[in-house]
């Protein structure tokens, strides 16, 4: 299993890129061949203020991590796609990719930030959902990110921006959180509870314990130090605790940090000292852990796990945490710790008392955690558990279901790409070998041509509507979807389409068959395809007169098809003719799936030239058309090109609405 991990390093090291390393380590000792992919939000250039002016512009959606994803899954062809934090570098663009790519993709919650705009749910110290399933202006006004109005527009943006376009509901099969409160509140936030998978993080196993709570006189805090971890109370709690010869340690780094140490001074005495120990490595960390007497977790909001005091239990270890969030469910009150109001100050020194003066009660918790993290919290547990999410995201994952047309002046023109189009042929023809009574399926090519002519025809607009898949060919119909809030649709080129159906059709073993073209041009096609492709099964080609077929002509052609035991039929024979073959035949073929290609044949056999690269991805490809042939095409393109735009433009505006038709053709 090949699994590519994407993940945003925050400027401030927490324990969330602790948790995507241990994660990714975790995988590969299993056997997965893991691609690990990170970023940093740190200022790209010479000059920080404009580099940090292009990541808050990008952050809701960058153009450029959607082509570096591509790249990779291209190159990487992961089987899952596995996102971590994406903000703000990163961005949704990724998942877009991802889901272009063909893989399973996967997204961890670690915090909030698909609902919030400080990703805490976090507001004056005091819990907040104001802005949780809807427009987050709220937070805007309030200023919750960094405490700016300006910066806070990024992440609001952000937020609307996916659940306006529907993000996470079109390009992510499966979400892990872990704990359950987590999943709540993205349940009521409107997520699909089925969808959400909970999966507590872990830790290492640091094998037996030497050493009992009882017999340490430190109290750790280990985790980032900002404003949401509830430092400040820990330390003004420190100051009402009276037992000299113990001592505070707080491991770790953040934006409070001098904030912090200045008010440690007044909380401090000489007897009970209080230590800043700084981001420590991996090994100092645990031998800190190891050496502690109890951990306290005290966060101010309710946040999705509480790592600390996982790693707390690992090492045999009783965790004080705050009585909300994800970190409620980790400690039983008194038996494997104690859990606090938060924000109380009392009730936070009252607790690390209890801890300091019975040492019966601190190793009997103590025991009681490390039996917890044996049976919940263990690297093994969570493979498991890891491996059975990314089981059933395959399986729910809906391979042969097209997407949801969008309708163009009334054709619906399909939001895919090349891979999800071949992911779906490869389905059909798996569907019609295990039940070949099923009606075929059939795929139509757009463009600007076939739009306009399906306006001022019901009936080539109701077959065009009946095919199972319409792809964007033409530039103008891509940039269509894109300003319907499909900024990373792409072109699906006819030509394009047809070789890499007939590369995957000759690595997987199914037939094809060409139907259309010339007589003189399908003996060039096919030594073509050979050439190319000689494992290619060509199982039989026909090229019909240009004029109506008799009753027996088609009848013949029908049975050759049939005999030939193809799965994929390409049928060119120019629109609108192939589009109505296909579908008065979608009965006649049970199970075969039909690809209208159009001028593809001559293309692909040499007889016709196609435009330069440059022209087709500048949407000029019908100039040179133009060119090649004035007196066949310019009515289609003098007549049919501005027509489009200025319908397209009535259309977006409101001023005219083109249903999308699909009575019987």
């Amino acid at each position: 299993m090949r699994v590519l991990i994407l993940h945003n390093r925050y400027r401030y090291a927490g324990g969330e890129d602790a948790a995507v390393a241990a994660e990714a380590a975790l995988l590969r000792a299993a056997g997965a061949n893991v691609l690990e992919h990170e970023v940093s939000n740190e200022s790209e250039g010479p000059f920080p203020i404009l580099g940090n002016a292009r990541l808050l512009l990008d952050s809701a959606w960058s153009r450029r991590m959607l082509e570096q994803t591509r790249a990779l899954c291209a190159s990487f062809r992961p089987h899952v796609v596995h996102v971590h934090n994406f903000w703000m570098k990163l961005t949704p663009a990724v998942h877009q990719a991802a889901r272009e790519s063909g893989a399973v993709v996967v997204q961890s919650l670690h915090n909030y930030r698909l609902l919030c705009v400080n990703a805490l749910l976090l507001r004056d110290g005091q819990p907040c959902q104001d802005c949780v399933g809807r427009f987050p202006w709220r937070g805007v006004l309030r200023g919750c990110y960094h405490d700016s109005r300006i910066a806070s527009v990024a992440p609001a943006r952000m937020i609307a921006k996916t659940r306006r376009h529907g993000i996470w509901e079109s390009s992510v099969d499966a979400f892990i959180v872990p704990s359950e409160f987590a999943r709540a509140r993205f349940i009521e936030a409107g997520f699909d509870a089925a969808r959400l998978h909970v999966k507590p993080n872990f830790t290492e196993n640091p094998g037996g314990i030497a050493r009992k709570p009882s017999a340490s006189t430190t109290v750790v805090f280990s985790g980032r130090l900002s404003a949401e971890k509830g430092v400040e109370t820990l330390l003004r709690a420190w100051a009402l605790v009276a037992r000299p010869g113990y001592r505070l340690v707080i491991a770790g780094d953040g934006p409070e940090s001098a904030a912090l140490r200045k008010l440690a001074q007044s909380c401090e005495r000489p007897d009970q000292p209080i230590e800043f120990a700084g981001a420590l490595s991996r090994e100092d960390m645990c031998a800190l852990l190891a050496g502690s007497r109890v951990v306290v977790v005290p966060s101010m909001t309710g946040e999705t796990f509480g790592m600390s005091a996982v790693e707390a239990f690992a090492f045999g270890r009783p965790a004080i945490v705050s009585d909300l969030g994800g970190q409620r469910e980790l400690v039983e009150h008194a038996v494997n710790g104690y859990r606090v109001a938060p924000g109380s100050e009392r009730e936070l020194a009252s607790a690390v008392e209890a801890c300091i003066v019975s040492d019966r009660a601190v190793d009997r918790m103590g025991a009681n955690a490390r039996a917890i993290y044996l049976n919940r919290f263990t690297p093994e547990r969570n493979l498991d558990r890891l491996i059975g999410i990314y089981r059933d995201a395959f399986h729910a994952a809906p391979r042969e279901t097209p997407p949801r047309k969008v309708s163009v002046l009334g054709t619906g023109v399909s939001p895919t790409s090349y891979h999800q189009v071949l992911e779906l042929c490869d389905g059909w023809v798996r569907q019609k070998r295990m039940d070949a009574g099923k009606a075929a399926r059939y795929a139509v090519i757009l463009n600007v041509h076939s739009v306009m002519t399906a306006r001022f025809d019901r009936r080539l607009a109701a077959v065009l509507n009946s095919a199972d898949v319409g792809t964007p060919d033409g530039m103008p119909l891509v940039w269509a979807l894109r300003s319907l809030g499909m900024p990373a649709q792409s072109r699906v080129y006819g030509p394009d389409l047809m070789m890499a159906l007939c590369e995957q059709c000759a690595r997987l073993g199914h037939r094809i068959y060409l139907y259309g073209g010339r007589a003189e041009t399908l003996p060039r096609l096919r030594r073509a395809l050979l050439r190319r492709f000689p494992a290619l099964r060509i199982a039989g080609m026909h090229a019909p007169p240009f004029r109506p077929l008799t009753r027996e002509e088609d009848e013949a052609s029908v049975r050759d098809i049939r005999a030939s035991g193809a799965d994929v039929v390409f049928v060119g024979t120019g629109m609108p003719k192939q589009e109505r073959w296909m579908y008065e035949h979608r009965d006649l073929l049970p199970g075969v799936v039909m690809l209208g290609v159009g001028a593809a044949f001559d293309f692909h056999a040499g007889c016709v030239p196609q435009a330069p690269c440059w022209m087709q991805n500048a949407g000029l490809e019908w100039l040179f058309r133009l060119g090649m042939e004035p007196a066949r095409l310019w009515r289609r393109y003098v007549v049919f090109n501005p027509l489009f735009v200025g319908l397209w433009l009535l259309e977006r505006t409101g001023l005219l609405i083109f249903p999308m038709r699909h009575e019987t053709a």
